[in-house]
């Protein structure tokens, strides 16, 4: 029951922190970001890893807005994550109590 009770508990500590620290480190990595040189092989994209209008692929895409969206994903993702791991923890904890209350009997 011990290991089962810390599979479900200890993401109380650890989701919380492995958040916060990818947030900190994303935004500590921006000035690398518009400073960052692509791979040689991506020719039709600039210095800085984005694909202004006009290129052939009628598209565009901006590195460090892309980064911006992913981490604004956070806001609504985070919370929904975490209370459905905690519905999760209290169905299986209760399944794993009713388990060794049946061993003992």
């Amino acid at each position: 029951y011990f290991l089962t009770w810390l599979r479900y508990t200890a993401f109380t500590v650890l989701y919380p922190s492995g958040i916060t620290g990818e947030v900190l480190c994303v935004t500590t990595a921006f000035p690398y970001y518009m400073a960052m040189k692509c791979p040689p092989f991506w020719k039709f994209i600039s210095l800085t890893c984005t694909l202004p209008l006009p290129n052939i692929y009628n598209i565009s895409f901006y590195w460090t807005v892309f980064t911006y969206v992913c981490m604004a994903l956070y806001i609504p993702g985070s919370p929904h994550m975490y209370m459905h791991m905690l519905t999760q923890r209290k169905r299986y904890l209760a399944k794993a109590k009713e388990a060794g209350k049946q061993k003992k009997l």
